[in-house]
């Protein structure tokens, strides 16, 4: 009896050392899985339905290696941008893409039924690119290009980015970075600068501004050119401002653009946008 005791007092003795060091592995692999070393981007492909009919394509480069909750972030800033109806886990980056390629496809086979269109007649089509267009220690620029056709004189086609901060994840959008919130230029020499890209943009250079505006399709011409409806977002060069299609000009015209360089920059940015651009 007594050395059967003795058995069950050691065995407990073992079983709590295991446990206590199983407890301080379990403590310092999940250090490390927070830790998650460096933010990696990955370009992700999903394709659906032929070349003939109804194909769609998407190409995205998501954030596959980090610190967890800063590459879940990420990626459900991506998932806002494409529509915000990804309900999986956002460390999962190709079931994000996988989930986008078939929204699409069910868009499109949507349409088709609404409007009575066969495959046979008219051909439908999705293209989705993302990738990093620029990135410093603090920050990462993801553009997005998409385009289609699903009926009508042509197809469509769109532009734009976001700029993220690397610390946290946050998507910035002009209300962060800037110090005005107006809607048009916040100065002569802002107004200038734009004035000056747009006219390159349209082919129109050398051109005044009263002609840059008779070039322009607006609905209140009388308080100038509105800042595009899109976010800004950081590149190499400065901050830049997209235009999508119709929005001041004719589909023709294209999708103008300006960018405020860094060396003129600086007075117009808060606090927040200058720490990123330090």
């Amino acid at each position: 009896m007594k050395k059967l005791i003795m058995f069950l007092a050691a065995l407990v003795i073992v079983l709590a050392l295991a446990g206590f060091f199983l407890l301080d592995w379990g403590k310092k692999e999940n250090k490390e899985n927070l830790a998650g070393g460096p933010l990696t981007f990955t370009e992700l492909t999903a394709v659906r339905g032929n070349e003939l009919h109804d194909s769609v394509f998407v190409k995205l480069v998501c954030a596959t290696a980090g610190e967890p909750r800063l590459v879940a972030a990420i990626n459900e800033c991506i998932s806002e941008k494409l529509g915000g109806t990804y309900t999986g886990s956002y460390l999962d980056a190709q079931a994000l893409v996988d989930h986008y390629a078939a929204q699409r496809q069910q868009q499109q086979a949507d349409t088709r039924k609404e409007f009575e269109v066969q495959p046979e007649d008219v051909e439908y089509y999705n293209r989705i690119k993302g990738y990093v267009l620029y990135e410093t220690d603090k920050l990462v620029t993801l553009q997005f290009t998409e385009e289609g056709y699903s009926g009508g004189a042509h197809g469509w086609f769109t532009v734009d980015g976001m700029t993220l901060r690397k610390a946290d994840g946050r998507k910035l959008v002009s209300q962060d970075i800037l110090l005005s919130t107006s809607k048009y230029a916040p100065d002569e020499e802002w107004a200038a600068i734009m004035n000056q890209d747009l006219k390159k943009s349209l082919d129109i250079e050398g051109k005044t501004d009263d002609e840059l505006m008779d070039e322009l399709q607006l609905l209140n011409p009388e308080m100038g050119i509105p800042l595009p409806e899109a976010e800004p977002y950081f590149t190499k060069d400065g901050l830049f401002f997209p235009y999508q299609q119709y929005e001041i000009c004719s589909y023709a015209q294209g999708m103008p653009d300006f960018t405020i360089p860094y060396d003129k920059l600086d007075k117009y940015l808060n606090t927040t946008g200058k720490n990123l651009v330090k």
